[in-house]
C-alpha cells in the first residue's frame, strides 16, 4: 500500500498510504507524489513491509519506521514511528526483508528476526512477537530436510461444500522422509488466493506428521484451491498438498465426532469427554475407550477429556462438518494425585466497621466459623464463613485475605491488590499443588482480585491464579446517587456531605459507575484466567428505589453490573422496575461465565431471599464450575441477555429528599419535616447504635404509628429489626400518602448513651431534579453546574438550589442562579487533587405542595501529563476490496509528559449517546510524542443495526491507580456511515467455558 525508492545519494523517497507513518516524513498524511524520508542517509537497501519500512545502512546497521504494532521496527517498543528509528542491538547486516515482521541476514550467515510471530515466522521456536531482534534457531541435521511426502487428507477432501465466509480448519498428513527434523519450517502457499500465506510445520525425521491451517472460505460462489509446499533452509521442497472447496450457499449438515481414549496402550473407560462450541455436549467413553458425538451442528468445537487421576494433554480443536474421526486422547496416570488445592476468600467493602485494625492486610487460615478472638467475629457478612465451608467440602485448603477497609478509610482496589492481596497470595501459593490459587471474592473484593489478576504487567500474575469467582461484585459500578443513599442509611455516622469523602474513603467512590468506567479501561479480563461472575436479584423491598438505577439487584449491585453489563437506566422504570433497553457488555471476554439467581448481597436487613452462600443454585453452579457437579448446573441458571426486557409504559422517576443527619441522646425526642407529594414513598430512619422509634404526622394532623399505618394509608407497610444483628433501621412504605409537609417524630427509646441517625425519603414523583456537569475537569479549573427542575414537562421556578463541594481545604457552597425557566446555573472551581470528588445538589421550593430534593454526584478531576497534539485520522478498513468495511480505525497523536503504562477506551455512539461499539488499546509510553490507535470491529457496528451519524468518545487512563488523563467528549463527531457499510462477525459472544477441577 506504499512504495519507496533508493536514490543515488543514499537517501530515500516514499509515497502512497501513510496511516502509520510508513512514508517516514514525520506525518500520517497519504502522499500522491514522493516525499523524502526524514533524517535518513547512507542507505544501501530499502525494504517495505505491510505497514512499515526498513533501510540497511552503509555502516551495516538498520533503521525502520511506520507501524510497530507487533514490534516490527525492532527498537524494543510497540510505538509507531513517523520517522526512522534505529533497530536495537543489530550490526553487520548483509540483507533485510519485511512483512508484518522483519528479518536480517548477518555477515556471518546467521539470521535475526523481530515483529509478528503468530505463526512462528521469526524462527525462534516460539509463537510470541518480539520487539527486538532474536536469533533464528539453527536447523537440526546437515542443512535441513529436503524430503516431504503427502500421505492423506485429514478432513475436507477435495470438493467439500462450504458456505461463503465459513471458517474451517484443514488437516493433512505428511511424511518427513529426510534426515533432519523440521524445526522452524513453514508451509508456503505457492498458488491460490485464499488461506494463510504461510503456517508453521514441525516434526521429527522419519515421522508421519499431522499439519493443519485455518481457512476462511471466499465470499463469492465457486471452486477454490490453495496449494502449499514446505520451505526449509534449502528453500521449497517436497510434495505439494492443497485444500480444494466448493463455496455454495445453504445450511451445512450436522456431523459426527468420534475417537478413542487409551492409557498404557489399552482402552480407558469412564472418561468424561466434553465438546464446547456451537453446541455443548458431553459423553463418557465406553469400556474399550471409544466415544462418539452424533448430530453435532456445524461450527468450531473444543474437545476435552477428564478423569480423576489422569492427565490428557491439551484440548483438541475440530471444525464440523465434515465428520471427524480418530480424535483420540492418550491418558497419563498421575501418581500420586495432587494433594493440596488452595482457595483464597477476598471480602468486600467494610465501611461500617469502626475498628481501624480489624481488616489489616493479614491472611488467615479458615478453620470453620471463624473468629480472630473470643469476643469478636470477623466476617464479611453474616454467613460469609459458609463460603469457606463450601470450599472446604470441595477439597480446598481455604485462607481469608483481608485488605484495608473500615469506616475511617477504604483503599482503592488497585492499592489493596498491590499492598495486601499480592503478598498474601505469594505467602501461600507455594503450598498449592500446581502453584495456582483459586480466588473467591464478595462485593468489592472481586475488584481487588481483578486489579491483581489484570495488572498492567500482563505477565506478572498469570502463574498465581487458576480462576476467579465473584459474588455480587459491581463490575460496572453502582449509580453514585443511589450508592450514597444506601451508605447514608446503613451508616448514619458517615456525614457524607461534610467531608471530602473520595479523599477520605477512595474505595467507596471507586464503586460509583463513573469511577468503575475508568477501572474497566485500565483493567480488562485476561484470556488465560477463567472467570465466574455471579449476580443476584433478591434485593429487599425497602431498598426498592435501587431498581430505578440498577434494575433488578441484590440490594447493592444490579445483576447486570455484577455480570459485567453496563445498565442504561431510564426514567420509565417504575419503583419496582426492571431493565429496559440499551444495555451493553462492558466487561468482555469469552472465558467469563455470567449467571444470576434470586440471591441477596448480604449484610442488608429485612431480606427474604438467601444471600449467595445460602443459595442452593449458586453453590451447585460453583461446584459445577470447579468440576464437582454436572456441568449442566451452571447452564440451568439464568444468564443475562442484552435487551431482554420489553419496554414498559412510562412511569414517574425516583427522587430523594435531602438526607438529614444528627445525633440523639438516650431518651431524647426530636422532630423533622419531610415533603411528600401524594405518590408512592419510602421513609427510612437508621441509627448507629441502639434503636429509634419513628412516627409520622400527616399534613392534616393524623398520626401514623407502626400499628395503625395500614389503616391511615391503605397498603402501607412498616418494617423494623426482628433478628439480633440486624442494623437498626425502621421504614414506612406509603402508597399514595396525602401530599404536603409531614412531620417525623424520632425518639431514642432504646439507646444507651447517644446515637447518630439518618432520615431520608425516596419517592416516586413527576417532579425531577436533573444535574448536568462536565464529564471531567482539570485541576483548579472553573466549571459550570446546571440543575433543571421540572414537574412533568413544566419548568419549576422560584426554587432555592445550591451545590455543596467538600474538599480537603474547605467545604464550598454555591447558590445557583435561575438562567431560564426551570434552569439554575452556577460556577465552581475544581479541587486541587486529581481523582473523583463528591458534590451534592439540593433544591427546595413549592408547586402545589412544598418539595425538597437532593442529588449526589461525582466530578472527576483529570491528572495532567497527556495532551492531544493534532486531529484524529479516521480510516474505514476494507481488507478484501468488496466495498464494505471490516473495521473503522482512528489514529490519534498525543504527547506524554509522564512515562508509564496507559490504557484507552473509545466508544462509538449514535447521536443520542447509545453505545454502538467499543475499542480498547494498551500502550507503554516514554516521554515524548506518540500515536494511539483505536479499531472498532465492523461486525459489531453491523450487528447494532444503528445508522450514523456517529461520534467517538475516548478516555485515556494511567493504569497505575486508574487515573483519568484524557477525556475526549467527543474525539470525533459527524461520522456519516450506515450500519450496512460494515461487515464481519460481532466480537461479543456468550460462551460457557467451565473451569475443570484439577486432578
Amino acid at each position: 500500500m506504499h512504495t519507496c525508492a533508493l536514490l543515488d545519494n543514499g537517501s530515500a523517497n516514499c509515497w502512497g498510504q501513510n496511516y502509520y507513518g510508513q512514508l517516514g516524513d514525520g506525518t500520517m498524511t497519504n502522499r500522491l507524489t514522493p516525499v523524502t524520508v526524514s533524517g535518513l542517509s547512507g542507505v544501501v537497501t530499502l525494504v517495505a513491509g505491510d505497514d512499515h519500512t526498513c533501510a540497511l545502512l552503509a555502516d551495516r546497521g538498520a533503521r525502520c519506521w511506520g507501524s510497530n504494532y507487533h514490534g516490527q521496527l525492532g527498537d524494543g517498543t510497540t510505538t509507531d514511528w513517523l520517522t526512522p528509528t534505529t533497530v536495537s542491538s543489530l550490526s553487520g547486516v548483509a540483507a533485510l526483508t519485511a512483512r508484518s515482521h522483519t528479518c536480517a541476514v548477518l555477515d556471518d550467515g546467521s539470521a535475526r528476526c523481530w515483529g509478528n510471530n503468530n505463526f512462528g515466522q521469526i524462527g525462534d521456536g516460539t509463537a510470541g512477537f518480539s520487539s527486538v531482534p532474536v536469533a533464528v534457531a539453527e536447523p537440526v541435521g546437515d542443512g535441513g530436510s529436503t524430503c516431504a511426502r503427502f500421505v492423506s487428507d485429514g478432513n475436507y477432501p477435495d470438493g467439500t461444500v462450504v458456505n461463503p465466509g465459513q471458517v474451517f480448519e484443514k488437516r493433512w498428513r505428511l511424511l518427513n522422509c529426510g534426515p533432519a527434523s523440521w524445526n522452524g519450517y513453514q508451509a508456503e502457499r505457492i498458488s491460490g488466493d485464499y488461506g494463510p500465506a504461510t503456517f508453521p510445520v514441525s516434526g521429527a525425521a522419519g515421522a508421519t506428521i499431522d499439519v493443519s491451517a485455518t481457512f476462511t472460505a471466499p465470499l463469492t460462489l465457486g471452486t477454490y484451491r490453495a496449494t502449499y509446499k514446505l520451505r526449509g533452509p534449502q528453500g521449497l521442497f517436497g510434495d505439494a498438498f492443497w485444500v480444494e472447496v466448493r463455496v455454495r450457499p445453504g445450511p451445512l449438515p450436522n456431523a459426527t465426532v468420534s475417537g478413542r481414549v487409551t492409557a498404557a496402550d489399552r482402552g480407558l473407560g469412564g472418561v468424561l469427554i466434553t465438546a464446547f462450541g456451537s453446541r455443548f455436549a458431553f459423553t463418557l467413553s465406553a469400556a474399550d475407550g471409544s466415544y462418539r458425538f452424533a448430530d453435532m451442528p456445524a461450527g468450531n468445537y473444543q474437545l476435552t477429556a477428564m478423569r480423576l487421576g489422569y492427565a490428557f494433554g491439551a484440548p483438541k480443536l475440530v471444525t464440523l462438518p465434515p465428520d471427524a474421526q480418530e480424535l483420540d486422547f492418550v491418558g497419563q496416570a498421575i501418581t500420586p494425585p495432587p494433594s493440596r488445592k488452595i482457595a483464597i476468600m477476598v471480602h468486600g467493602w467494610q465501611g461500617f466497621e469502626t475498628d481501624r485494625s480489624k481488616y489489616d492486610c493479614q491472611i488467615e487460615k479458615f478453620v470453620g466459623p471463624y473468629q480472630r478472638d473470643p469476643s469478636g467475629e470477623k466476617a464479611d457478612v453474616p454467613g460469609w464463613d459458609l463460603v469457606g465451608q463450601q470450599l472446604t467440602k470441595l477439597g480446598y485448603e481455604v485462607y481469608l485475605a483481608n485488605w484495608t477497609t473500615s469506616f475511617w478509610y477504604t483503599t482503592t482496589a488497585e492499592d489493596a491488590a498491590r499492598d495486601c492481596l499480592a503478598p498474601q497470595i505469594a505467602s501461600v501459593v507455594g503450598d498449592d499443588s500446581d502453584g495456582k490459587v483459586l480466588l473467591v471474592a464478595h462485593s468489592m473484593g472481586g475488584l481487588v482480585s481483578r486489579a491483581y489478576i489484570e495488572n498492567a504487567d500482563r505477565s506478572q500474575h498469570q502463574p498465581d491464579v487458576e480462576a476467579l469467582i465473584t459474588l455480587g461484585t459491581p463490575h460496572v459500578g453502582v449509580n453514585l446517587n443511589t450508592l450514597i443513599k444506601i451508605v447514608g442509611i446503613l451508616n448514619p455516622n458517615t456525614q457524607l456531605a461534610t467531608v471530602a469523602i473520595c479523599v477520605a474513603n477512595p474505595g467507596l467512590c471507586q464503586l460509583g459507575s463513573d469511577a468503575m468506567l475508568l477501572f474497566n479501561i485500565a483493567h480488562t479480563p485476561r484470556h488465560d484466567v477463567p472467570y465466574l461472575f455471579m449476580g443476584g436479584s433478591g434485593g429487599p423491598d425497602w431498598l426498592g428505589f435501587v431498581n430505578f438505577t440498577e434494575g433488578r439487584n441484590d440490594g447493592i449491585a444490579g445483576f447486570r453490573s455484577a455480570t459485567g453489563y453496563q445498565y442504561q437506566y431510564a426514567s420509565s422504570i417504575p419503583f419496582t422496575g426492571r431493565p429496559l433497553h440499551d444495555d451493553y457488555l462492558l466487561v468482555q471476554g469469552t472465558n467469563i461465565v455470567r449467571r444470576y439467581s434470586d440471591s441477596s448481597h448480604g449484610g442488608i436487613p429485612f431480606v427474604s431471599k438467601p444471600w449467595y452462600a445460602d443459595d442452593v443454585k449458586v453453590n451447585e453452579c460453583v461446584a459445577s464450575y470447579l468440576g464437582h457437579r454436572s456441568s449442566l448446573a451452571c447452564s440451568t441458571m439464568r444468564e443475562p441477555v442484552l435487551n431482554a426486557m420489553p419496554a414498559q409504559a412510562p412511569q414517574q422517576a425516583i427522587a430523594f429528599t435531602p438526607t438529614q443527619f444528627g445525633t440523639l441522646r438516650s431518651g431524647e425526642i426530636i422532630t423533622a419535616t419531610l415533603d411528600l407529594e401524594g405518590t408512592e414513598a419510602m421513609v427510612l430512619l437508621s441509627a448507629s447504635d441502639g434503636q429509634l422509634s419513628l412516627t409520622l404526622t400527616a399534613p392534616d394532623g393524623t398520626l401514623l404509628t407502626p400499628t395503625n399505618a395500614v389503616q391511615i394509608v391503605p397498603g402501607a407497610q412498616y418494617s423494623e429489626p426482628t433478628t439480633t444483628g440486624d442494623p437498626p433501621i425502621v421504614s414506612y412504605r406509603l402508597p399514595n400518602p396525602p401530599a404536603g409537609r409531614w412531620v417525623a417524630t424520632i425518639a431514642a427509646t432504646d439507646v444507651i448513651s447517644e446515637t447518630a441517625y439518618a432520615l431520608v425519603a425516596a419517592l416516586q414523583s413527576a417532579l425531577t431534579l436533573e444535574v448536568e456537569r462536565p464529564s471531567s475537569v482539570g485541576v483548579g479549573q472553573s466549571f459550570i453546574i446546571q440543575a433543571t427542575l421540572r414537574d412533568g414537562t413544566t419548568p419549576v421556578d422560584g426554587a432555592t438550589v445550591s451545590v455543596t463541594l467538600p474538599t480537603t481545604q474547605a467545604t464550598h457552597v454555591v447558590t445557583l442562579t435561575r438562567t431560564a425557566p426551570g434552569l439554575y446555573s452556577g460556577q465552581l472551581t475544581a479541587p486541587a487533587e486529581a481523582g473523583p470528588h463528591l458534590f451534592t445538589v439540593t433544591a427546595t421550593g413549592s408547586t402545589t405542595t412544598p418539595f425538597a430534593r437532593q442529588f449526589d454526584d461525582l466530578i472527576t478531576v483529570q491528572a495532567s501529563g497527556v495532551q492531544r497534539r493534532g486531529a484524529a485520522i479516521v480510516t474505514p478498513v476494507d481488507r478484501d476490496g468488496n466495498g464494505r468495511y471490516e473495521a473503522l480505525e482512528l489514529t490519534v497523536p498525543y504527547t506524554a509528559a509522564i512515562a508509564g503504562d496507559y490504557a484507552g477506551l473509545a466508544t462509538l455512539q449514535d447521536a443520542s449517546g447509545r453505545v454502538i461499539a467499543l475499542a480498547r488499546t494498551q500502550v507503554t509510553w516514554a516521554v515524548g510524542d506518540h500515536t494511539l490507535r483505536f479499531s472498532f470491529v465492523g461486525g459489531e457496528i453491523l450487528a447494532s443495526g444503528v445508522n450514523g451519524p456517529y461520534r467517538v468518545v475516548a478516555q485515556i487512563v494511567k493504569t497505575e491507580g486508574a487515573q483519568l488523563m484524557v477525556d475526549e467528549q467527543p474525539l470525533v463527531d459527524g461520522l456519516n456511515y450506515q450500519a450496512n457499510d460494515f461487515e464481519g462477525a460481532s466480537p461479543i459472544q456468550r460462551v460457557y467455558l467451565p473451569f475443570v477441577r484439577r486432578s
